[in-house]
């Protein structure tokens, strides 16, 4: 079975002015589990380096603008994109069909 993640990161800013990444969400679509990442908790949640290593499990990410924002931000601060394997799915986009 594919493994699907719903996932959503909070930043400081818009797509000009973002410098940190504050938290990454990520929740199992078909086990419900939530796992929760951050660089700035003192050691209470794994780190986003962490959480990057557990998005790299999915098959299919789904996300809301997770394609025209989180990972625009992703890349350009974490040097970080999925697989070309993983089916990426944004809501956002799906929100605009009729």
């Amino acid at each position: 079975m594919a493994k699907r993640f719903c996932a959503d990161i909070e930043t400081d800013g818009l797509l000009d002015t973002v410098s940190k990444i504050w938290c990454l969400v990520i929740q199992d679509v078909d086990t419900g589990e939530v796992f929760k990442y951050t660089d700035y908790s003192g050691g209470k949640y794994p780190s986003l380096n962490d959480g990057l290593k557990k998005l790299e499990e999915a098959d299919i990410l789904l996300g809301h603008n997770f394609i025209g924002y989180d990972l625009v931000v992703l890349k350009r601060l974490k040097n970080w994109q999925p697989a070309e394997k993983t089916r990426v799915t944004d809501t956002w986009i799906l929100s605009q069909l009729s």
